[in-house]
C-alpha cells in the first residue's frame, strides 16, 4: 500500500515537472522563432529607411557646399538646386537656405509661407541642434520637430556653412514628416505582424522616441539601427502575436497534460489495490435495496471534501487576485481619465484666455479698429503663440472682419490673415502669411463674396450676453475653393469696448472640433484607448480616432451622437453612459468581445456648457499580468489537488478499519450471535466507546422494537397531514391569501390546452395597483399590505365561477384567469373590479383620484378565430400591452388589447349591470 502511494506521488511529480519543462520550451521556442522571424524581416525596411535618409543627407551637404563654396549664387540658381533635391527625394516638404540664422528662400514657396522670414535665434526650439551643427561644423538631425507648415511630427536636416573666416554664414535645412517617411519605408503597412518604435540617440543627449510606444521601446522582439551624421536611430520592431494567439495547442497542453496525469496516477492506485477499496460491495444487502458500506461513505467523506475545499480556497484566492487587479486597472484608466479631464480643461482655458486679453486691450486703449494694421499685426502675433486655436476673430460694429487662422482640415496648417471689410465691399479675401506677421500671398476664393461679421454666431452671443460668454458649436462660414475652413467650431466670444465705453465690436477665439479630436489624440495615441468628449445631451464634440462627429453638406449640418459612432468602442460607451444618465460613474463593458474598461466625468466650463469627457481602454492594454497569475494558480490547483486526493485515499484507508470491525461485529449480532466478542483495540477513543455502546443497545432493540412501530405509524399519519397543509401552502400567496404565481402558471398552461383542444374561449386580466409605490412610501408598508389584502378580497368576491382563478401576480400586480370568457365578459368583469376597488375608498393622497385605484389589461383569445396557436406568454404579452396602455391614458381604467378586438360569440361572464 506504501509503495504504491509513494510510486503514484513520484508520477505525479515527474509528470508534472514534464509539463512545466514542456510549457518553458514551447514558449522559449516561440519567443526565438518570433525573434529569428523579424531579425529577417527587418533588415530590407531598415536598408530603405536608411537609404532615404542618406538620400537626403547627401542632397543637404550637396546644396550646402554649392552655396557656400558659391555665396552671391542667384535665386534662380538656388531654386534650381532646391528643386532638384525635392525631384529626387519627393518626401522633402521644405527646403530652406537661411544667412546666418535668418531664413532667407524658401522652397516651395507655396504651403511654406509660415517659415518665410523666420529667425532660429527668436526660436529657441531650433537653436539646440543648430548650435550643435555649429559646434561640430557637420550636418545634424533635429527631431522630433513640430513642422510648422503642418504641425506633425517631423525631422529637420540641417548643414551649416561657414566663410572664409570660419565663421557661420548660412544654413541648409530640409524638412521630412517623419510618419510620411516611415510610410515610404514600408514600416507602416497595416499587414506586418510587428509594430516598431524608433528612438534617437544623439551624441551628448539623452534617448528621444520619435515613434511608437513606450512598450515597444523598451521590450522589442528585434531591432536595427540607423546610422545618422551625428547620432544612431534604434529601430524595435515588436511582435503582435501573441503566444497563446499564435499557438493554440499551447493552451492545451496542462489541461489535456493533467488530464493524462490523473488518469496515470488512478492506474496505478487500482492497480495496487488502493482503488479496489472503493469498489467492494457489501454482502448480505437486504433484497430490493442498494446499500454502501461504512467504509466507503468514510472515504468519500474525506476524498470528496478534499478536493473541493482546495478548489475552493484556490478559486477564492484567484477570485480575490481578479478582483484587486480589476480594481488597480480601474484606478489606472480613472487616473488616466482625470489627467486627460485636467488637459482638456486646460485646453478649454485658451480661449477664454485669449479673448479676455484682447478685451482688455481695447478697453485700455491699446488697439482700435480704426488701425487695421495693427489689429492685425497683433492678431497674428498672438495667434502664433496659441497652436491649439483656430480662429481669432473679430467682428466691428460697422460690420468688419479680421481673423488669423489655421485651415482645421487637411495637413496645411500655415497661419491665415482673414479680412472682408466695409472699404474692400465686404469681400472675404485670405492671406498666407510669413514669419513676420506680413501677409504674403493672396489665396483666391470661390464664395463669401458679401460677409458681414455681426451675422455671425459668435458676434450675435456676445452682442445678446454682453460679457465674455461660450456660445455653441456652428458651422464655419468661410467659402474657399479646397473646402479647408468646410468644419465646426465652437469658443467663446466678448464685447469690445473703448476706454469711454463705447461698443466697438466682438473679439472671438474659436477650435475647430477637429482641431480639438487632434489634441486627444496627441494625449491617447501612446494608450491604445479611445477618448471622446460630449455635449450634455450626448452629442459629440471631438474623439481621438478618426471616426465622423458630423457630416457636412451644402445646406445642412448633422452631429452624430456618441452612441451612432462609427467606432465600437464610441457607440458602445455613449450607449451605456446614455441609460446610466449619471454624470460620472467607471464601468467595465464588452466591445466586440473584448473587455474594456470605461470612464466618464463631466466638466463644466466657466459660464458655459455642461460637457462630458469619456475614456475606453481595452483591459489588455492596463493588465498586470492576470493572465499568469491564472496560469500559476491553476497549475498549483492541480498539484494540490492530485497531492490531497491521494493523502485523502491513505488516510480514509486508515480511519476506516476500526469502522469495518463494528460493521463485521453488527452483522453477527443481526444473525443472532450475540458471542461475538466486541471489537474494542481501536486507537480512536470515540469508535471504542461506541463499541461498548453498541452492545448494550443491542439488548434494547427487541423491547423498543413494538414501540418504534408505533410512533412510527403515528409519525407517518402526521406526516401526511402536514403534506397536505403544505400542499395547500404552496399554491397560496401567504399575503392575500389569492393563488401565487406557482399556481397562476399550472393552471393557464393546462387552460390553454383546454382552449386549444375544445376552441372555446380564454380571456385573462393583468391588474396594477396605481401609484403604489408613493402609497407605500406615505402610509408605510404595513398599510399597503392592508391595501393588497382589500384589493385582493375584490378579486375574490368577484371571480364567482369554478373555472375563474384570481391570483397574485408580484408585488403589487394581479391576474385574473377566465375560461369560456368573450372580450365583452371579461371588459365587463374587470370594469366591475376597478369599480369595486375605487368604492373602498381607500385613501390615497398621491392619486389625482385621492383613493386607492387600479389599472387593468385585457386580453382574449378564441381559437377557431385565430389563423395561428397563441400561448399563455402572447396573451400575457397582450394583457400587459393593454395595461400599459392604461396606464398611459391616466390610470384607474381598463383597456382591451386590439388582437382581443373581434366579434366573438357571447359566452361565460356577461356585463354586469
Amino acid at each position: 500500500m506504501k509503495r504504491t502511494i509513494g510510486l503514484a506521488i513520484v508520477v505525479l511529480l515527474t509528470c508534472i515537472a514534464v509539463l512545466t519543462g514542456l510549457d518553458q520550451y514551447q514558449r522559449l521556442h516561440h519567443d526565438q522563432a518570433i525573434a529569428e522571424t523579424l531579425d529577417r524581416q527587418l533588415p530590407p525596411f531598415q536598408a530603405r529607411l536608411q537609404a532615404r535618409l542618406d538620400g537626403i543627407v547627401a542632397e543637404n551637404r550637396t546644396m550646402a557646399a554649392a552655396i557656400a563654396t558659391q555665396p552671391d549664387l542667384p535665386v534662380s540658381a538656388v531654386t534650381a538646386l532646391a528643386q532638384g533635391a525635392v525631384a529626387r527625394q519627393p518626401r522633402l516638404l521644405s527646403v530652406l537656405v537661411a544667412h546666418r540664422l535668418k531664413v532667407g528662400f524658401v522652397y516651395p514657396a507655396k504651403g511654406n509661407e509660415a517659415v518665410i522670414g523666420l529667425d532660429y535665434a527668436l526660436h529657441p526650439e531650433f537653436m539646440g541642434s543648430i548650435n550643435r551643427a555649429i559646434a561640430t561644423r557637420d550636418t545634424v538631425v533635429d527631431a522630433p520637430v513640430s513642422l510648422m507648415q503642418t504641425g506633425r511630427p517631423g525631422l529637420v536636416i540641417r548643414t551649416p556653412m561657414f566663410d572664409k573666416a570660419g565663421d557661420l554664414s548660412g544654413l541648409i535645412s530640409m524638412a521630412v514628416d517623419i510618419e510620411g517617411l516611415l510610410i515610404e519605408s514600408g514600416l507602416l503597412e497595416p499587414t506586418l505582424d510587428f509594430s516598431i518604435s524608433i528612438e534617437q540617440h544623439t551624441n551628448g543627449q539623452p534617448p528621444t522616441r520619435l515613434f511608437g510606444t513606450p512598450d515597444d521601446t523598451q521590450h522589442p522582439t528585434s531591432t536595427a539601427r540607423i546610422i545618422l551624421p551625428d547620432g544612431v536611430w534604434t529601430l524595435s520592431a515588436t511582435t503582435r502575436v501573441a503566444f497563446d494567439q499564435e499557438h493554440a495547442e499551447a493552451t492545451l497542453l496542462w489541461p489535456i497534460g493533467g488530464g493524462l496525469t490523473l488518469l496515470l496516477v488512478l492506474l496505478i492506485l487500482w492497480r495496487g489495490g488502493v482503488l479496489k477499496l472503493l469498489a467492494e460491495q457489501q454482502g448480505d444487502r437486504p433484497a430490493g435495496k442498494a446499500t454502501i458500506r461504512v467504509r466507503t461513505l468514510m472515504i468519500l467523506a474525506v476524498v470528496v471534501p478534499t478536493p473541493l475545499l482546495i478548489g475552493g480556497v484556490a478559486l477564492l484566492f484567484y477570485h480575490t487576485s481578479m478582483q484587486a487587479a480589476d480594481h488597480m486597472e480601474q484606478q489606472q484608466v480613472n487616473e488616466l481619465a482625470e489627467q486627460v479631464r485636467e488637459q482638456v480643461s486646460s485646453f478649454f482655458a485658451i480661449p477664454r484666455q485669449v479673448a479676455a486679453f484682447n478685451a482688455d486691450l481695447f478697453r485700455y486703449g491699446l488697439l482700435d479698429p480704426s488701425d487695421p494694421v495693427t489689429l492685425q499685426t497683433t492678431l497674428l502675433a498672438q495667434f502664433r503663440q496659441q497652436p491649439l486655436l483656430t480662429f481669432l476673430s473679430i467682428g466691428t460694429a460697422e460690420g468688419d472682419y479680421y481673423a488669423a487662422s489655421r485651415p482645421p482640415r487637411r495637413d496645411d496648417k500655415t497661419l491665415r490673415l482673414l479680412r472682408a471689410t466695409t472699404a474692400e465691399g465686404r469681400e472675404m479675401k485670405l492671406f498666407r502669411v510669413d514669419d513676420t506677421n506680413q501677409p504674403s500671398q493672396q489665396v483666391p476664393t470661390s464664395g463669401n463674396a458679401f460677409f458681414d461679421a455681426r451675422t455671425r454666431p459668435w458676434y450675435q452671443a456676445a452682442l445678446n450676453s454682453e460679457t465674455l460668454k461660450w456660445y455653441p458649436a456652428y458651422r464655419y462660414g468661410i467659402d474657399d475653393p479646397n473646402g479647408l475652413y468646410d468644419a465646426i467650431g465652437i469658443g467663446m466670444s466678448a464685447p469690445l469696448y473703448s476706454t469711454d465705453h463705447r461698443f466697438l465690436g466682438v473679439i472671438a477665439a474659436d477650435v475647430s472640433l477637429s482641431q480639438l479630436g487632434a489634441f486627444l489624440h496627441k494625449h491617447l495615441s501612446s494608450l491604445g484607448g479611445v477618448a471622446f468628449l460630449a455635449e450634455h445631451d450626448g452629442t459629440l464634440l471631438a474623439s481621438s480616432d478618426d471616426s465622423a462627429i458630423y457630416h457636412l453638406d451644402d445646406t445642412r449640418t448633422l452631429r452624430i451622437r456618441a452612441d451612432q459612432s462609427d467606432t465600437p468602442a464610441i457607440r458602445t460607451a455613449g450607449a451605456i453612459m446614455r441609460a446610466a444618465n449619471s454624470p460620472a460613474d467607471s464601468r467595465s463593458i464588452e466591445v466586440n468581445g473584448q473587455r474594456h474598461l470605461l470612464n466618464w466625468q463631466s466638466l463644466q466650463l466657466p459660464d458655459g456648457p455642461l460637457l462630458t469627457i469619456a475614456l475606453v481602454m481595452p483591459e489588455h492594454r492596463l493588465s498586470n499580468g492576470s493572465g499568469k497569475a491564472l496560469h500559476t494558480v491553476g497549475s498549483l490547483l492541480l498539484v494540490v489537488l492530485i497531492l490531497g486526493g491521494i493523502a485523502a485515499l491513505a488516510f480514509s484507508y486508515w480511519f476506516t478499519q476500526p469502522l469495518l470491525a463494528l460493521d463485521r461485529w453488527a452483522r453477527h449480532l443481526g444473525a443472532g450471535e450475540w458471542n461475538t466478542t466486541l471489537p474494542v483495540d481501536s486507537a480512536i477513543s470515540e469508535l471504542s466507546g461506541l463499541s461498548h455502546s453498541l452492545g448494550t443497545m443491542a439488548t434494547q432493540l427487541q423491547r423498543h422494537a413494538a414501540e418504534l412501530e408505533q410512533k412510527v405509524a403515528e409519525r407517518t399519519q402526521e406526516l401526511a397531514d402536514a403534506n397536505r397543509r403544505l400542499a395547500q401552502l404552496s399554491r397560496t400567496d401567504g399575503l392575500t391569501g389569492l393563488a401565487n404565481r406557482r399556481h397562476l402558471d399550472e393552471t393557464f398552461a393546462n387552460e390553454c390546452a383546454r382552449a386549444h383542444r375544445s376552441g372555446q374561449a380564454l380571456a385573462v386580466m393583468l391588474i396594477d395597483v396605481d401609484l403604489f409605490k408613493p402609497y407605500n412610501d406615505l402610509y408605510g408598508h404595513p398599510e399597503g399590505d392592508e391595501a393588497l389584502r382589500q384589493v385582493a378580497t375584490v378579486l375574490q368576491s368577484s371571480c364567482r365561477r369554478a373555472s375563474d382563478l384570481a391570483a397574485r401576480y408580484g408585488g403589487e400586480e394581479f391576474c385574473v384567469l377566465m375560461a369560456d370568457t368573450d372580450p365583452a365578459g371579461a371588459m365587463a368583469l374587470a370594469e366591475h373590479i376597478r369599480g369595486a376597488v375605487e368604492a373602498l375608498s381607500l385613501p390615497h393622497e398621491k392619486s389625482a383620484c385621492g383613493v386607492v385605484t387600479i389599472s387593468i389589461g385585457v386580453a382574449s383569445w378564441l381559437p377557431a378565430a385565430t389563423p395561428l396557436p397563441v400561448t399563455e406568454q402572447t396573451l400575457l404579452r397582450w394583457a400587459d400591452q393593454a395595461l400599459y396602455r392604461a396606464k398611459e391614458a391616466g390610470r384607474n381604467r381598463v383597456v382591451v388589447h386590439e388582437s382581443s378586438q373581434e366579434n366573438h360569440p357571447a359566452q361565460g361572464h356577461q356585463p354586469l349591470a
